[in-house]
């Protein structure tokens, strides 16, 4: 393997990237390769279980308290994937379902050479789903955000293929909460009026940067304790960042708010947190203290957004700023929208006019399944109450805000003026502070 992607590195252009089918790599391999019983190397690593077993160990050693030779003790191992579970997870791919996998390589520059790295991408779970289906009694599939972005049919199409209609059975429920504990507010336009919309050529626009800040500062006044400000991107946050800095928002933001960071390195996500916590939940000190709270700005589908509890006075409001589009020149995502118009053709679906094509919507899903993550941090609790802020005038189309949860759908409002926007937080937040 090594030998192929060192082939793939010295005879590709820096920062390309190329997708392959199961066999084409196998070719490149190498006769020597192609000779070698994948099936009979599966049932191996399956029966031996050899790639948990190191891992469990390495995990067991952690939790003791390991040290090294200075006395400092070793970082847990539990989150990393050994490379022995690495290795054995791109040759189970290999032996698996032909058709349904790819291998993309990627040029991964530095300052030194271009490393490569290859990736086993597979387009139909359905082969991973049969082996249990076929030897299971019953299979539950659960999720908090498979409905309604993912239509059921689609689930089904893409999941259990082979499962005849009788044989299955779908139920959604709704949120613990009360509906009075949560708001959804839709902002179409700003404080000047003008309309919302933050596509990714108008993510570095000064006058929009300077629009959105406007916004910011506008619900740092009005939301208590803690606030999350999520970002479609890091380029997008970052953009944001230097405008604010420039035009002295960011010093705006920090008299009302104490000002945190996602982190660019994983290791500090814990301080971060821990810090934003003690801010959010901090009274202010003395007459001159104006500040209440704190503000926590991130990014979709990162560190922060999904995972993680952002319950109580750690998020009295979540924004989300634009919609987190995937980038459509990623050539993993071009593979997985062409394999999905595929697929609806091969199984005979006609696209109605005026429809999206299964890819398309492919990609409209993952955005808003990004989003429903992002919002789902907030509300933890059957007392938790949040305001979910969503800045885009797009998320009023008919098509997005369809796939929001069905436990907020009934519950959102659209506000035209911004002015509807403050008085519909300052409600809500009365309201909470009464109930206290």
């Amino acid at each position: 393997m090594s030998s192929a992607a060192e082939d793939w590195r010295i005879a590709a252009t820096r920062g390309t990237t190329e997708v392959i089918s199961i066999p084409d790599y196998v070719q490149r391999l190498g006769c020597k390769v192609d000779g070698i019983n994948l099936l009979e190397i599966e049932a191996y690593l399956k029966k031996s279980k050899i790639a948990r077993k190191i891992s469990g160990y390495a995990e067991a050693g952690s939790s003791q308290g390991m040290e090294d030779f200075k006395g400092m003790r070793l970082g847990s191992t539990s989150k990393t994937c050994l490379p022995l579970q690495v290795v054995e997870a791109f040759m189970l791919g290999l032996a698996g379902a032909r058709e349904d996998g790819r291998i993309i390589f990627s040029n991964i520059s530095n300052d030194a050479k271009a490393d490569v790295e290859m990736k086993y991408l597979l387009l139909n779970p359905s082969t991973t789903f049969r082996e249990i289906v076929e030897s299971a009694r019953s299979v539950i599939l659960a999720g908090g955000t498979m409905s309604p972005v993912w239509k059921m049919s689609d689930v089904i199409e893409r999941v259990f293929p082979s499962v005849p209609s009788d044989k299955l059975t779908t139920f959604s429920c709704g949120h613990v909460i009360p509906q009075s504990h949560v708001q959804t507010l839709m902002l179409t336009k700003g404080p000047s009026g003008s309309l919302l919309e933050f596509k990714y050529e108008q993510q570095s626009n000064l006058q929009v940067l300077k629009e959105l800040g406007q916004v910011i500062l506008n619900l740092c006044n009005i939301v208590p304790r803690g606030m999350v400000v999520f970002f479609p991107s890091y380029a997008s946050l970052g953009s944001a960042r230097r405008a604010w800095e420039a035009a002295s928002l960011l010093d705006k933001f920090g008299a009302k708010k104490k000002v945190f960071w996602e982190p660019a390195e994983s290791s500090a996500v814990e301080s971060t947190l821990k810090d934003y916590g003690e801010a959010a939940q901090c009274s202010p000190i003395g007459w001159s203290d104006k500040r209440t709270g704190a503000v926590l700005f991130a990014v979709v589908g990162a560190k922060l957004s999904e995972g993680l509890n952002f319950s109580d006075d750690l998020a009295r409001a979540v924004v989300v700023i634009g919609l987190p589009f995937a980038n459509k020149n990623s050539a993993e995502l071009r593979e997985r929208m062409h394999y999905a118009d595929q697929m609806h053709a091969k199984l005979g679906n006609a696209k109605p006019p005026g429809t999206k094509d299964a890819g398309m919507e492919l990609y409209e899903n993952m955005c808003m399944n990004a989003v429903n993550q992002t919002i789902g941090r907030a509300i933890r609790h059957r007392s938790d109450w949040a305001s979910l802020i969503l800045v885009d005038h797009r998320y009023a189309w008919k098509n997005i805000r369809g796939k929001l949860p069905s436990w907020i759908q009934d519950g959102v409002v659209v506000c035209d003026t911004f002015g509807q926007t403050m008085k519909h937080l300052g409600s809500f937040y009365r309201d909470k502070k009464r109930g206290e």
